[in-house]
């Protein structure tokens, strides 16, 4: 019974730590979403599925720090340079982030089902950053938390 529970116990973690891996992944310049496996573990443990979306957002999160911080070290060239290897990222997608940014600045993030690829064309872009760049935060979590529900 109790190589049972560390079992149960040893596969929450895996999932856990798949979810929050896999998020931390999709922040930065993997392209394929942690939903394939949020997805996954629902269909087999419906109650691990919300604890797993959790595990990737705080992944996600800690990947998109890493990204801001990376697009404020490297030059504007560099960073547009890197995210057009991401697939499905163009180079006028970018262009038309940065000018929605400079724009509307955080709100352009919360626009429609279209905000997680706003998100991921906007990765490491220095338009994000700037003294009130802590306000993009708030609106990258409700974009990727959001992207899951459309």
């Amino acid at each position: 019974m109790r190589a049972r529970r560390n079992s149960a116990f040893q596969n929450t973690l895996r999932d856990h730590a798949i979810a929050g891996a896999w998020g931390f992944a999709e922040a930065t310049f993997f392209f394929v979403v942690p939903d394939v496996w949020t997805s996954r573990v629902g269909l087999r443990r419906p109650k691990r599925a919300l604890g797993t979306t959790v595990s990737a957002l705080g992944g996600a999160m800690a990947g998109g720090t890493v990204t801001y911080w990376w697009g404020r070290t490297v030059a504007a060239n560099t960073s547009r340079k890197a995210l057009v290897k991401v697939p499905a990222v163009t180079d006028a997608m970018i262009s038309g982030v940065e000018q929605e940014i400079a724009e509307s600045g955080a709100a352009s993030l919360l626009r429609g089902p279209s905000a997680v690829s706003r998100t991921s064309s906007t990765r490491g872009r220095p338009a994000c950053s700037g003294p009130r760049s802590w306000r993009f935060l708030p609106g990258a979590c409700l974009a990727e938390w959001s992207g899951s529900w459309w």
